[in-house]
């Protein structure tokens, strides 16, 4: 009976993960509860026994009873809720709702790397970081292409960058403030570059890291190129307080993952085009998992040519956008990426080698390992007639 009683809990709390529900935590009422009865009446193993099944068998149904609400409530929903102006809380839109992922197509041979900057609220702090990274590719002689992706802000940053009147910067302006991993992927719906990177807007992170990210992956042919401050040349002047939440989240995804990636959330990346138009299509992480997720599925799919590379962490010049809300709410996303991974199969592995940037992409609902059919992107052809649709990534197909 407890046997089966645990294998009901856990199937349960699986279920809220999934749902992004904080009924999950039940579990951890119904093992108070279990421990209050085990105190109260441990004369003998029978007893002991019989108040752990009493305690599951109790647990069980009051999980059931709130999956079974939740589930008729999400039946009869006709709407989503309208939040009133001013709240920052993401609203679960689709991000992408048109053409079909123009990664696939070839990349311009007049962009070497394409650079996304999501940016919420950082003040003229964008502007200045996007002149720092365009003076140090003119440097480099890097052809570059900047896509800055306002996530909703509502103070004057955007309004600075399109100030700035360089060719080589597109402002993407998203209506509502959905999370860096919905401007991330939106901005990588745009890129051209046989390259791509995004890198934080707020300034803590010098933009000339990319120059040097890009020269590493040239040369030792890296599908991927993370900032890792784990790395022994890397310097970090971050508060304490930031260092310990950082420790504390790498060892957290380390027990979870197990991904030889000794920091996934460092915020400058840089990819190989064939990497990311294998990888985006299946990632579905709007605000900051997406690093993780980016790993994991990257992993999944067969790609081991991650490199870590050294980082210096500055001052920030916006003040930052991690909140201890964010923390709890990336380590819930973290727990749904696992479920994703191990219970639902939703990130599948691939059966043949990486595909190229441009080569034909199957156009058939199919199964590839995976407990539910996945919508493969057809190639893109050409610009599309809908510039709303266009500025928008693939997130009905993943």
């Amino acid at each position: 009976t407890i046997a089966v009683g645990g294998a009901g809990v856990t199937t349960f709390v699986y279920y809220f993960i999934a749902q992004r529900r904080r009924a999950a935590l039940l579990a951890w009422a119904g093992a108070a509860v279990e421990v209050t009865l085990i105190v109260s009446a441990h004369g003998s193993p029978a007893a002991v026994a019989a108040a752990s099944a009493v305690a599951t068998a109790a647990t069980v149904a009051v999980l059931a009873v709130v999956a079974v609400r939740s589930g008729a409530r999400s039946a009869t929903r006709t709407a989503p809720t309208t939040r009133p102006a001013g709240r920052t809380r993401p609203v679960e839109l689709p991000i992408a709702v048109g053409p079909p992922y123009p990664l696939w197509a070839p990349a311009d041979p007049d962009v070497d790397l394409s650079v996304v900057l999501p940016f919420y609220n950082p003040g003229d702090a964008v502007a200045r970081t996007i002149t720092d990274l365009g003076d140090a590719m003119r440097r480099a002689g890097i052809r570059h292409q900047v896509l800055a992706v306002s996530d909703g802000s509502t103070d004057d940053s955007a309004a600075s960058v399109a100030a700035l009147a360089d060719p080589a910067v597109e402002l993407i302006e998203l209506p509502l403030n959905q999370g860096k991993g919905a401007a991330v992927r939106t901005g990588f719906a745009r890129a051209t570059g046989e390259y791509v990177a995004f890198i934080d807007a707020d300034g803590d992170i010098a933009p000339s890291h990319l120059v040097d990210y890009l020269e590493r992956a040239r040369a030792g042919g890296h599908d991927l190129v993370y900032a890792s401050k784990r790395h022994p040349d890397a310097v970090s002047e971050a508060t304490a307080g930031r260092k310990v939440i950082s420790r504390g989240f790498s060892t957290f995804v380390s027990c979870l993952f197990r991904l030889g990636v000794d920091d996934t959330q460092t915020g400058a990346k840089l990819l190989r085009r064939e990497l990311a138009a294998d990888v985006f299509p299946w990632l579905q992480e709007r605000r900051f998992a997406l690093d993780l997720e980016l790993f994991v599925v990257a992993r999944r799919r067969g790609h081991r040519a991650l490199h870590a590379a050294p980082v210096h962490l500055g001052e920030r010049l916006a003040g930052s956008t991690v909140t201890s809300r964010a923390v709890l709410r990336t380590l819930r996303d973290a727990l749904t990426i696992w479920v994703r991974l191990h219970v639902t199969r939703a990130y599948p592995i691939t059966t043949r080698a990486p595909r190229t940037a441009g080569s034909p992409a199957p156009t058939a609902v199919r199964r590839i390992r995976t407990s539910r059919p996945v919508v493969v992107p057809t190639p893109w052809t050409g610009p599309s007639t809908d510039p709303l649709a266009d500025l928008l990534a693939d997130d009905l197909a993943a």
